[in-house]
């Protein structure tokens, strides 16, 4: 695994996009903190027809079509996790 390549849970994270299970998805990193104080690293899908895998965890979609509002697939890494640590690297 290279120096801009990171594992997490059997998924591949690099710079553009995560690769699991033969499928890739290009995604954004963002650093951060939340309206709640909470800092984090959010990983977003680039496209709304690619998700993200299940295997990361906590994989959001607040899509409501019934109001017309499609969002892309987003995955919360919080401070203090390894998780963390591991993808600030790439948010830059």
């Amino acid at each position: 695994m290279s120096a801009k390549t990171i594992e997490i849970n059997g998924v591949k994270m690099g710079k553009k996009g995560v690769r699991y299970a033969g499928k890739y998805t290009p995604v954004w990193y963002s650093h951060g903190p939340l309206v709640d104080g909470r800092v984090c690293v959010t990983v977003r899908s680039k496209c709304i027809l690619k998700d993200l895998p299940a295997a990361l965890g906590n994989v959001q979609n607040n899509t409501d079509i019934v109001t017309d509002y499609f969002e892309k697939d987003f995955v919360r890494f919080f401070e203090g996790s390894a998780e963390y640590s591991a993808l600030l690297p790439l948010c830059n």
